[in-house]
Parts: structure tokens; sequence; C-alpha cells
């Protein structure tokens, strides 16, 4: 038995040590050498060096094909672009990732198509075997596809992006079955397909095919207690065919059993509404059956994903990760009944999975709403917290505003609540009018000394000097980029333009904008790039055309912070400015702020939600310093209740 073992261990050997197998392990090196080889004998003929470097590089691009991953190459092109895309990219929670065995990871809102992933995929680094579970319509695409099936994504097919127009016209009649005119349902319908008449709410699941001309069909439920309502007339109509996902769910079990981690976006597909859409069972249904295949609960961890104006170049995301949610043994059991016990279970830990997910989010229940959430923060926290020590980061931010939104679902329809929202709404409504943001009117000191004119005087001076040659160079940036800025935001503007269309769930479109941003730029950018390199070489010569080639990066990027410099020079010059010459309208902000101020720290005192703030770990350090500031509740007690109770 020994001496097969030793005889086998010769064979291994002797096959690791052959000369075919050293070339066929070794062919990397052989590439290179041959790479190399070319450049140099090609330039010994007296080519050019641009042709053998162009020649040299097809043997280099098969030695990286064959030597890198592909996927660690994309994922690392695609976290450089998140690098660019955003000025501030935080994370919260990151030690709720489990770091081994199987996880499914919940991710929303998505608010930003593609884009969305890529942040995940950065936020949670801590599990670099992420997969995302993808839509089949966007897989098939050739660009996106390539980039998306490089990331191990799972395909799976949507029923709206399979679904087709219907022949003819339909009426439901007696909220039990379709009447047809001119339909031809016998050929284009099959049991079990849902039929969606245009122009009505009614999406009916078809039991029986009866002929070309009529369907029995699942009764409609009411929504919210309305009465469902008669058709008057006959309507166009969709078929979206009921889909075989049998092959979907094994490909994601068999991940999970080898212990990887999946993304899903549970909303189904990408909105720019401020709030959750409502969930698909789909992803309770994998955490359920999963357990039940594996013998053991697979946590469900959310992921919120929250943007400030995230379709913008260079905006703000905070990424916050919640706890794990793991479903029980009574759920598994619940579950393993099946018919209607097995929705329920499917149902309830949805919801478990849909109240973890609002809590790492802002959960606005509508755009304006939202704007009156940030503004509420604003005016609460204090101003004081600017210095680099004690500055507020964003997942604090975020806790605090989530800590307003729960807080204000339950008082909204108190008088003085309703009248901060109005005011508030006011405020907003005269900076805008005013073309002047919250920060500048809450840095603005009205009544100043001489002394305090002739310091502003001198800043002002000093900004100056360093505004002018920032604002020339910021313009030739501007005209750098120009031919980059224009065709990537029409181009992004239309596809925004062509998804309202095409959804009922899309307001603006805005959730499309910036990934189309990006894809376009991987176009115009080369396009760019080559353009001025050939001018170059066109009118300078060679050497300047090689030093563009070579530094061209390095300029795109000193641009971009170029410009951001500008702005943020520019508005602290703009600070100054309106300090050293308040105007009436300035003082006339100024002191509506600060009495919007005292209302929401009285209103946040009053229902209790500092004290949410003191018990919220994500905000407990927040609020400590927002209790010993200078313009702390001790300091603002008495001024609080003059003001509020003598002129209510």
């Amino acid at each position: 038995m020994a001496g097969n073992k030793h005889v086998a261990s010769d064979l291994v050997h002797t096959k690791s040590t052959s000369s075919f197998f050293l070339m066929t392990q070794t062919s990397g090196l052989w590439l290179l050498w041959l790479s190399i080889w070319i450049d140099v004998f090609i330039l010994s003929l007296g080519f050019h060096w641009f042709f053998s470097k162009a020649v040299a590089i097809v043997p280099f691009f098969f030695w990286l094909v064959d030597a890198v991953e592909l996927k660690k190459v994309v994922k690392t092109f695609l976290l450089w672009i998140t690098e660019l895309f955003f000025k501030n990219f935080d994370v919260g929670g990151a030690h709720n990732i489990p770091l081994t065995g199987p996880v499914i990871f919940a991710c929303g809102p998505h608010n930003n198509q593609f884009i969305d992933g890529v942040v995940v995929l950065r936020a949670l680094n801590a599990r670099p075997d992420v997969g995302f579970i993808a839509a089949a319509k966007s897989c098939r695409k050739p660009y996106e596809g390539a980039l998306i099936r490089s990331l191990d994504a799972i395909p799976v097919e949507r029923p709206q992006d399979v679904a087709v127009e219907g022949t003819g016209l339909v009426k439901l009649k007696d909220m039990k079955y379709i009447q047809g005119n001119q339909t031809s349902f016998k050929t284009e319908v099959n049991v079990g397909d849902i039929i969606y008449i245009k122009g009505t709410v009614y999406k009916l699941k078809v039991e029986e095919v009866v002929s070309d001309i009529k369907l029995i069909v699942t009764p409609p439920k009411e929504i919210d207690g309305v009465k469902n309502i008669a058709m008057k007339s006959s309507q166009k109509f969709k078929i979206i065919p009921n889909l075989d996902h049998s092959k979907f769910y094994s490909s994601v079990f068999q991940r999970l059993s080898e212990g990887k981690s999946i993304g899903i976006f549970p909303e189904g597909g990408s909105h720019d509404r401020s709030d959750l859409l409502p969930l698909k069972a789909g992803i309770s249904l994998i955490a359920l059956e999963a357990m039940k295949l594996s013998g053991k609960a697979i946590p469900v961890v959310p992921v919120g994903i929250n943007y400030l104006s995230g379709h913008r170049f260079r905006s703000r995301v905070f990424v916050e990760i919640g706890k794990p949610i793991i479903p029980d043994n009574a759920l598994l059991a619940q579950f393993s009944k099946g018919g209607a016990t097995k929705r329920e279970a499917v149902s309830s830990f949805l919801n478990q999975i849909h109240v973890g997910l609002k809590r790492c989010t802002v959960g606005a229940t509508d755009y304006t709403h939202f704007q009156f959430f940030r503004m509420m923060n604003k005016l609460y926290l204090p101003v004081n917290l600017d210095d680099s020590e004690n500055s507020i980061t964003e997942i604090e931010k975020l806790g605090m505003q989530r800590v307003f939104t729960s807080g204000y679902e339950k008082v909204k329809n108190e008088d003085d609540v309703k009248e901060l929202f109005s005011k508030v709404l006011s405020y907003r409504k005269m900076l805008k009018a005013y073309s002047m943001p919250d920060h500048k009117v809450e840095n603005s000191v009205p009544d100043e000394s001489v002394v305090d004119v002739v310091i502003s005087m001198i800043e002002i001076g000093l900004h100056m000097i360093v505004l002018l040659p920032l604002t020339i160079g910021a313009f030739i940036c501007y005209l750098f980029f120009l031919p980059v800025l224009v065709p990537v935001r029409l181009y992004a503007a239309k596809k925004a333009r062509d998804a309202v269309k095409k959804s009922t769930v899309k307001l603006e479109g805005k959730d499309v904008l910036g990934t189309w941003k990006i894809l376009v730029c991987f176009v115009i950018l080369p396009l760019h790039f080559n353009c001025i390199l050939f001018y170059l070489w066109y009118v300078y010569g060679e050497s300047y055309a090689v030093l563009f080639q070579c530094f061209g990066p390095f300029i795109y990027i000193f641009g971009i912070k170029c410009g951001e410099t500008w702005k943020r020079v520019l508005n602290n010059t703009w600070i100054l400015v309106a300090n050293s010459y308040g105007s009436r309208k300035q003082s006339r902000l100024k002191e509506l702020r600060d009495e919007l101020k005292r209302k929401v720290r009285f209103i946040v005192g009053k229902y209790g939600w500092d004290e949410k703030a003191k018990a919220n770990p994500e905000t407990k350090q927040l609020y400590r310093r927002r209790s010993i500031s200078s313009d702390s509740w001790a300091d603002l007690d008495n001024e609080v209740n003059l003001q509020l109770f003598k002129n209510p």
C-alpha cells in the first residue's frame, strides 16, 4: 500500500516537472517575453515606436487575460468609479457584516440603478464574495450585461420585462371573467398568466382559457377598502407570462450552500421616490427555503443606501448596515406546512426585513417631507461642531434624521407640528427666492463693529486674491470639460425621460441619470482624450503628445479638484461679503431662522424626540455634544419658554 503511494507521488512529481507541463503553466511568462521581443524587433527595423507598441500589446493583452482575475479587475475599476463620482462616501454599521458563512444582503432604496450595486460592493468590502441577483434583461445587454456577469451575478427573469401587448381589446365583466374583442386568447394566453388592463389597476390571474374571446380570472381584491369599479369600455391589455424560476432558485441555493453571500434589491426595480417601495416576497422566500434545505438559519442583513443628490457628479452617499435579521424555528415550522400558512410565514418575515431596512434609511413619505426632515436636522444641530475634532459624520446626521422621521409620524396631526411643518417649508421657499443657501444665513452676523468690518474687509481681500486665479483655472477647466459635459447631460436626460414613459413608479427618472452619465463617459472620455492627443501631435509635435498621454489622467483629476476648490472658496467669500454688507432680506432670514431653530428644539423636547436620540447608539454621542454646546438646552430653556409661551 505504501509502495503504491510512493509510485503515485513519483508520477505526480514527474508530471509537474515535465517540459510540456512547465510550458503550459508558465505560458504567461512566454507571452510577456514575446511582447518585449516584438517591441524591440520592430524598433530595430526602423519603424515608429507607436507602431511597435501597438503590435506588442497583443500578446501582452493575452497575458493579462490569462494572469489576472477578471472579477477583481472589474471590481477594482468600478470601485475607482465610485471614488471619482462621489465626493463623500461614508459607511456605518460595518461591524454588523458576518465575515463568514452564507448571508443575504437586502439593499435599498434602489434609487440609482446600476450605481447602487457598486456602492454596496464598496460598503461590503469585508465580503468580496457577494454576488447580486440582477434582472436578466440587464444581463442580456451587450455592455452592462458583460459588467454584471463578470461580477458573478445571478440573472432572474422579471415578468414585467417579458410582458407583451395582447391582440385586440378586453373588458372585465362581473369581476369574474374577461370578454375579448378581436382577441386571440387560445394562442397568446396560458393558465397562470397575468392580464394587465391598461388604464385600470387590474392585474388578473388567468384561471381558465375558455375561448379566443373569453378568460376566467381570479376576482380582483379590494385595495385599501376601495371597491372595484366595473369597466365601462374595452381597453388594450398586456400579457405578463407565468415564469418558471426553478433554475434561478437552484443557482441561489447552490451559492448559499457554498458559504457565499448574495445581494438583493427587494423592491424589484429602480425608482426615484424618497421612500421604499413595497418589497417583493422573493427575498423572504429565499431565506426561509434556504433555511429549510440547509437546516440552519441564514441571516438577512439590511443595507440602507442614502444619497444626497446621488444622480449628480461629486455628490454624497452614506450606507447604513443594519443588524442581521435571523428567522426563528417557529417561522420555519410555519413555512414548512405549506399553503396559506406558508404564505403567512413569508409575509411575516418579509415585514421583518422591511422594518430592518427602514431603520437603515430616511423613510420620508415624499420629497417634500424629506426636505422638511433635512432642514430640521440643520436647525436642530448646533453651529459650533464644525471643527475636525467634533465634526458631525453623515451617519450621525442620518441617525438624527431617522429619529425625526419616526417621531414625526406619531404626532404629525398635532397643531404645533403642522405649524412647524408649514413654517419650515416657507423658510425653504424664501431661501430659494433669495438664492441663498441655509449655511450662509446660519453663519451671517448682520450687526458688526467697525473693527469687525475692517477685519472682514481684509479677509475678503485675501479670499479675492485666492479666488482670482482659481476662477481663471476653473473657467479653463470648464472649457476643457465642456465637450464631455454637454453630450453626457443631454443623453442622460433623454434616457431619464424614456425611463419615466416606460415605468409606473418613476417620477422624474433621476434613478437612471447617474448610471447613464457614467456609461456615456466610458465612450466620450476616451474620445475626448484621444482628440486632444491627436491635436497636440499634429500641431505641437510628438513630444507634447507623449507628455499629455502620460500626465493626461492627472490633468483630468486636477480639473475636477480645481472646480471644487473654486466653488468652496467662492461660497466662503460670499458669506464674508454677506456678513459685511448685510441687507434687510438677510437680517429677516436670520431672524426667521433663529425663530425656527427655537421652535424645532421646543418640538423635539416636547415630544421626546431628544430622548430617542439619547437612547440611539448612532446619535448618542451626537446628543451628548449637542447638549453641552453653547446653544444647548440648558442655555435655551428660558428663552424658548418666553418666546413660545408668550407668543404662541
